[in-house]
């Protein structure tokens, strides 16, 4: 997989997804989601409006000290929309495709780091998308995001999320993949 060719075309499906979304939300966060075995791409986004409505339920349902906001704010498969599920991107399935296909082919060499090559692919092309866009209906304390499905958060992801998210959120995300390495 020629890597500058893939960073490229998702920076390109990222400006996509997000030029989808309707001009009147403000958005909170925006980001790549991916399973485990770093063989998946799905983009979502938040609103703070949705944020704050999840929170507000969460506590009427589990009660102020079972209640944990932060996982509002980082667990993507609680934000408002999985963007690519709605836009049915044919790049998106392309890049898909292409990352399964490098996954099962280093997995056969016995490159055991092939995911992390992955995961810091997705954080490349993340930093590209912010420098390269006019985000214009964010928020001023929007953030981008980069989520591993069911995984120990390392201080490997630590450092690619250090290289994405302001420093203030950082401080947070560190709070949350405290707990949530627990």
């Amino acid at each position: 997989m020629n890597k500058e060719n893939f960073i490229a075309d998702l920076q390109h499906s990222l400006h996509q997804h997000y030029k989808a979304i309707k001009e009147e939300e403000k958005i909170l966060s925006f980001g790549i989601y991916t399973d485990g075995d770093a063989s998946t791409i799905g983009i979502y986004y938040n609103t703070f409006e949705h944020l704050q409505n999840m929170r507000k339920v969460a506590r009427e349902k589990y009660g102020e000290t079972s209640f944990e906001p932060l996982e509002y704010l980082f667990f993507m498969e609680e934000w408002k929309k999985d963007i690519s599920a709605s836009l049915k991107e044919e790049l998106l399935n392309e890049l898909n495709d292409r990352i399964y296909d490098f996954g099962s082919i280093e997995y056969d060499k016995g490159n055991e780091n092939y995911k992390n090559e992955i995961f810091d692919l997705f954080v490349v092309a993340l930093k590209e998308f912010k420098n390269d866009i006019v985000l214009t209906n964010t928020r001023p304390d929007f953030f981008l995001h980069l989520e591993v499905s069911d995984s120990w958060i390392d201080e490997r992801m630590l450092k690619r999320i250090s290289e994405i998210h302001p420093a203030n959120r950082f401080l947070e995300f560190q709070e949350y993949a405290k707990l949530n390495n627990q």
